[in-house]
């Protein structure tokens, strides 16, 4: 067979001279010991290998199941369509770099803004933002007693 390709050439050559290595007395003269540990780590090295191989799938297939149930939440919320290509609504999710994206989004397409005044929209939009350490029933009671914010709130 006349192949002519270098990278073929390069492995005949490593080949040969691999085997005469082995056929050195140093090598060739390994107590049975020894050699019944060589092979012993050879076999654990290819366990390893099939063990990080079956890790790799298995991360994959977890993956690729997460990603379907996200992509069907967002076929229910019209952010994008039947071929997975975004609508409007989910342009508009994506631009938005700030607390929960979709939720600012539905709030955003359902109108619940254009009846609200420059105050009820900021007291709203607030509601978004994170704070630790406050109690959720505080700041419920306090909304409540406000009657201009409370139907804002409960849309929320």
């Amino acid at each position: 067979m006349e192949i002519e390709n270098t990278l073929l050439d390069q492995l005949v050559e490593a080949k040969k001279s691999v085997d005469a290595q082995l056929a050195l007395k140093e090598i060739s003269k390994l107590s049975p010991a020894a050699q019944g540990m060589f092979d012993r780590k050879v076999e654990l090295k290819a366990q390893i290998k099939e063990l990080e191989d079956s890790i790799r799938r298995a991360s994959n297939m977890i993956m690729s199941t997460e990603l379907v149930s996200m992509k069907r939440v967002m076929r229910r919320l019209d952010l994008c369509d039947k071929n997975d290509v975004p609508t409007l609504k989910g342009k508009v999710a994506c631009q938005i770099s700030a607390s929960d994206e979709i939720l600012i989004t539905e709030l955003l397409f359902s109108g619940i803004f254009n009846d609200l005044d420059p105050t009820q929209i900021a007291s709203l939009l607030s509601c978004l933002i994170y704070t630790d350490g406050k109690s959720n029933q505080e700041g419920a009671q306090k909304i409540s007693k406000h009657e201009k914010l409370a139907e804002p709130f409960q849309a929320l």
